[in-house]
């Protein structure tokens, strides 16, 4: 009997640690959830970008496409995760001094049915893989090595279909098998701006930054918080990052909202400007499923323009 009694309290007592160590847990994850997303109005003590010194050294303003500057990437076969690429004058436009990346579902597409979009870059490197979609002869391109990238866009309103600003390096070296692991210094991704969470109904937006990965070694990841701001859907907004040696500083309308040099320093290498949409599957659930959409709509990323600086001190470099 006071066996039974011991062990009947040390039942309780237990149960009683347990209830207390989960009431615990959820408070410190209910607090980690609301301070994972910060109001960017509510930021205080506010840090603004100051262009004062510093210079443009390359500006797109969109009133034409330059192909000579922005090439398309049609991903070998055409499809990355659920997306479907193309490169034509229904995805990938200019109009009214904006360019247009559009995403529509086709029923008789290229490739089949799916959904159906764009993706622009400036790697300087020609691809001798990009089959239906080769570089004019007259192809520059753009890269740089530290400085200052903006981008001023409205992001498609869409579950599993998302629009991205964000930097690869231009060597072959990173972010592969041949990737020199536990350093940032032969290049990363940068993910300036994703517009990912349109499931949640929020308009927010993470940075993102990805180094030491290839097709054996998972990335080494470092994330911002997430920014809340006003209906980043439907109205335009600016996304910024500034690098340099020390460091990665990211902005959303002016204001700083990041810094970090992620563990393992900073890409010292020079990297290309992306400008992207994709459309999730089984890979990435966590932006939800397409098909959730109106699929007789067009889902559109819209970008005003981009610019690229350098600190005046830094120009002839």
């Amino acid at each position: 009997m006071i066996m039974g009694c011991k062990m009947e309290i040390g039942y309780i007592i237990g149960l009683s640690l347990f209830l207390i160590a989960v009431a615990v847990a959820l408070l410190i994850y209910g607090i980690r959830i609301k301070t994972d997303n910060v109001l960017l109005r509510n930021i205080s003590n506010k840090k603004f970008f100051n262009e004062s010194d510093w210079q443009i050294v390359w500006q797109d303003n969109f009133e034409t496409l330059d192909r000579t500057m922005w090439k398309f990437n049609a991903h070998k076969n055409g499809k990355r995760n659920a997306g479907y690429y193309v490169d034509d004058e229904k995805h990938i436009f200019t109009q009214g001094g904006y360019l247009y990346i559009r995403t529509t579902w086709e029923e008789n597409g290229k490739y089949g049915a799916g959904f159906y979009t764009g993706w622009l870059e400036t790697a300087k490197t020609r691809y001798t893989d990009n089959y239906d979609y080769p570089e004019p002869d007259n192809w520059l391109g753009f890269n740089q090595k530290f400085g200052y990238f903006e981008i001023r866009c409205k992001c498609p309103a869409a579950e599993g279909i998302w629009s991205a600003f964000w930097l690869l390096p231009e060597n072959t070296k990173a972010l592969s098998e041949d990737d020199e692991l536990g350093t940032g210094k032969d290049g990363v991704e940068i993910d300036i701006m994703e517009s990912a969470f349109y499931r949640e109904k929020l308009s927010k937006v993470q940075h993102v930054i990805h180094a030491d990965y290839n097709a054996t070694h998972a990335p080494v990841s470092a994330h911002s918080q997430g920014y809340l701001l006003d209906d980043m859907y439907h109205e335009f907004h600016t996304y910024a990052l500034e690098w340099n040696e020390k460091e990665y500083i990211f902005y959303v309308d002016g204001i700083e909202t990041w810094r970090t040099d992620h563990y393992n320093g900073t890409s010292l290498v020079e990297q290309y400007l992306i400008l992207s949409v994709e459309v999730g599957n089984d890979n990435v659930p966590w932006a939800g499923d397409p098909n959730h959409n109106d699929k007789s709509k067009c889902y559109d990323f819209v970008i005003d323009y981009i610019k690229v600086m350098k600190k005046r001190d830094c120009i002839d470099e």
